[in-house]
């Protein structure tokens, strides 16, 4: 039986909202949806707010005040800083560096694909663990901590996170495959060994046990719409390639 792949944007425009006729009808020949965490889950709501809980980090002053003057830009409740840990709170940031282009994080494919199988009463299945997901994003110490809180707000006061979002959305609205697998060309994101440490533990040290996920899903019989962000779709390490290591026959639809 045949499963499929989909690359996911983490952000969005309202247009993106309903999934167009190919997509629709991979859904109807599928009977479960995998995400990599589903957001509506309570379950998962739960862990991610007792990992977040556990976590306490010391950013230096002259960094807590650069985060706290990026949030209150964005127009966000001052009251909700230091809510989470401050790497999640300028990942945050990073999406909704996006809004003036009409890019939402409410509008990611990952909420349209939960809401529609709510709406179906359709299983979602997450494909990793909210603990799993959230040790590549945090820091392991409140020095790792504040060196990716420095690069991200960096990266938006340079203007820089609002390029890249601008241009992955016009290639995912696109289906450019061939651009997104010239990420790093491009990108001008991945110059120093902690750019390069970050993307390895974002990307490709999670494929493997994606990969393992959807092939365990597909070999107990399950047809599986399988979606993930875009860049786990590409190079050697992507999931197309490790699942035809598997033995799949993987082909690009279009």
């Amino acid at each position: 039986h045949s499963s499929y792949l989909y690359g996911t944007f983490h952000a969005g425009k309202a247009d993106w909202m309903a999934p167009g006729p190919k997509i629709q009808q991979a859904l109807n020949d599928t009977e479960v949806t995998g995400i990599e965490i589903n957001p509506l889950d309570p379950a998962i709501q739960r862990e991610m707010a007792t990992v977040i809980q556990g976590v306490k980090r010391n950013l230096p002053a002259e960094l807590q005040a650069r985060l706290k003057t990026r949030w209150l830009a964005e127009c966000l409740p001052e009251a909700a800083l230091g809510s989470a840990p401050p790497e999640i709170q300028a990942l945050s940031l990073t999406f909704l560096a996006g809004r003036r282009d009409g890019l939402q994080p409410s509008f990611g494919t990952e909420i349209m694909l939960a809401l529609l199988a709510r709406s179906a009463d359709r299983p979602v299945v997450s494909l990793e663990s909210a603990s799993g997901q959230l040790s590549v994003l945090l820091g392991s110490s409140d020095a790792e901590s504040a060196n990716l809180v420095n690069r991200t707000l960096s990266e938006i006061e340079r203007g820089q996170t609002r390029r890249i979002l601008a241009r992955v959305a016009q290639i995912w609205e696109q289906g450019d495959l061939d651009a997104l697998e010239h990420y790093a060309d491009w990108c001008d994101c991945l110059k120093t060994p902690l750019d390069r440490s970050q993307m390895k533990k974002l990307m490709d040290d999670r494929n493997p046990a994606l990969a393992d996920r959807v092939d365990g899903l597909h070999g107990d019989g399950k047809k599986v719409f399988a979606a993930v962000g875009s860049l786990h779709m590409v190079g050697p390490t992507g999931l197309p390639k490790l699942l035809e290591q598997r033995g799949y026959q993987v082909e690009r639809l279009r």
